[in-house]
């Protein structure tokens, strides 16, 4: 259920913001563009679960955001 409610709302959010960002109407280019943006969505689900669920239940609700943020932020300026 979880996972027709993501494709669901993911695919109504990607479709607006690439109408409102004046992108080429080609349907074969939002398809690509869908499809990208929905792997990357259940590929970042999948990582935080699988994270938070190997931390104990204090670590998870106060001491990941701080644990791993270093973490993502450094991949983040990797990419600029």
């Amino acid at each position: 259920m979880f996972c027709v409610l993501q494709v669901i709302t993911g695919t109504v959010y990607v479709l607006s913001v690439y109408w409102l960002s004046d992108q080429p109407l080609e349907f074969e280019r939002m398809g690509q563009f869908l499809v990208v943006c929905l792997l990357i969505g259940f590929v970042s689900e999948s990582l935080g679960l699988s994270i938070s669920s190997r931390l104990d239940i204090v670590v998870r609700t106060y001491q990941n955001n701080l644990k791993y943020h270093e973490y993502i932020m450094g991949i983040y300026e990797m990419s600029l």
